[in-house]
């Protein structure tokens, strides 16, 4: 098993809540459809996801990347705990592969939303692990696979970040 297992992708920012019909943040297909964040399978059997925090240098906000870790070897990161609500990921976060490059969306719900520019600002680590951005939420063998593993993802994070 390969320790070093990382992939990146390079995050724009925060979109303002809009009808996503509307919000210029995000690349549509021809047909005007929304392109989905596309998730990369997990590997290996303690890999994880991390929402890796920076603050951005060419707007006001924050960056983001999804990096894939194996658990045992992750950098320090801090896990999230919030209340999902009604479950309806109506906002999005915006996810670019590149600078400048299309942007993706990952759906998230208000509550959400709402939390991530202060779990931002109170990350220490810089990196995040929140279960509806780092677990394929499509995925029902990933969820369920990752909800197995939850116990030693939180017992590996450096603190728990609590948003109600």
């Amino acid at each position: 098993m390969t320790t070093t297992t990382s992939r990146k992708r390079r995050a724009s920012k925060i979109l303002e809540r809009q009808p996503l019909s509307r919000n210029p943040d995000i690349s549509t297909s021809p047909e005007g459809r929304i392109l989905r964040y596309k998730f990369e399978p997990l590997v290996y059997a303690n890999e994880i996801r991390l929402l890796r925090v920076t603050k951005s240098s060419s707007h006001e906000g924050w960056e983001y990347s999804i990096e894939h870790h194996v658990l045992e070897t992750a950098p320090s990161f801090e896990t999230v705990s919030y209340v999902w609500g009604d479950g309806n990921q109506r906002h999005t976060l915006s996810i670019g592969v590149t600078p400048g490059d299309r942007s993706y969306a990952i759906f998230i719900n208000e509550n959400l939303q709402e939390a991530i520019p202060w779990l931002s600002w109170h990350c220490r680590t810089g990196y995040l692990w929140i279960d509806q951005i780092c677990i394929n939420q499509i995925s029902i063998n990933e969820r369920n696979h990752q909800v197995k593993i939850m116990g030693k993802i939180y017992s590996h994070g450096k603190r728990v970040l609590v948003w109600l």
